[in-house]
């Protein structure tokens, strides 16, 4: 069995308009249940099995993906659950991300395992964007959308008032989980939607970057226009994603982690 433990989260502040105790075990499995039910069809066309491990007595704040054989999973602890100020839309985004690393695409960390920007990317790309589609989404615990950033980035990109609500909730789901993602530094400051990161790096950063260049990459991802059900390529990294090459302005891979391939020229300018 192969156990890849890229994710930990590090509770270290709270947020407000969420319950300060954190979800109950039942709203912990509704949530599971949502993604299971959501992306078992979507992995069985690729011939495998997809499970999450609900590991509700662990108070650990961790969550990894495994692989073994034919069976892909996530592998949740009840602690990321009964942390401070968790709702349930964050931690869809949670089981988002750790999906993200198996079925994430391009940039790889190792073969069949999408990096964590990638991951982050994907979980509000593709992943969100299935499961608050859901029936059973529509009750999930989160933020209110008024985080004005969001609204208005969202309603320039998506036409429709549906594409454009799950836009709005993928990024204040984002900024739900943002406090208690692991940072570089104790001093790093809050995260928020309208101060982007200005870093650009020079070569793709595989690691967990800082809070503000993870929010920013979820964020993108939910303001990509590409199709949910149009997935990423483990090597072309075009393919399901909004890049510069096709002409795209918003909802690429931030440059504070991504540097473009070769194979994905950015348009003369």
């Amino acid at each position: 069995m192969f156990t890849h433990a890229l994710l930990s989260w590090a509770i270290a502040i709270g947020f407000a308009g969420a319950p300060d105790r954190g979800l109950s075990e039942f709203q912990f499995n509704q949530v599971l249940d949502d993604v299971e039910s959501t992306y078992a069809p979507v992995v069985a066309k690729r011939n495998l099995k997809f499970i999450i491990e609900r590991r509700w007595h662990d108070g650990a704040v961790n969550s990894s993906p495994f692989r073994d054989g034919e069976v892909i999973g996530i592998s949740i602890s009840g602690g990321i659950a009964r942390a401070h100020g968790m709702n349930q839309d964050a931690l869809a985004l949670v089981a988002c991300h750790e999906l993200g690393h198996l079925l994430g695409g391009f940039p790889l960390s190792e073969p069949g395992i999408s990096n964590e920007g990638e991951a982050d990317y994907f979980a509000t790309a593709k992943c969100l964007r299935r499961v608050f589609d859901s029936p059973v989404a529509e009750h999930f615990t989160r933020l209110p959308p008024t985080d004005r950033t969001a609204r208005q980035a969202c309603a320039t990109v998506f036409s429709s008032e549906h594409d454009r609500t799950i836009c709005v909730r993928s990024a204040m789901a984002a900024l739900s989980a943002s406090p208690m993602t692991s940072t570089w530094s104790d001093n790093e400051p809050p995260a928020a939607l309208n101060t982007p990161d200005p870093y650009r790096t020079s070569v793709t950063d595989g690691r967990h970057m800082p809070r503000q260049c993870r929010l920013d990459t979820q964020f993108q991802g939910a303001l990509c226009a590409k199709p949910a059900d149009e997935d990423f390529s483990d090597t072309n990294p075009v393919v399901g994603a909004c890049t510069l090459a096709e002409h795209f302005k918003v909802g690429t891979r931030p440059r504070c982690w991504y540097e473009p391939s070769e194979s994905e020229p950015e348009p003369n300018r």
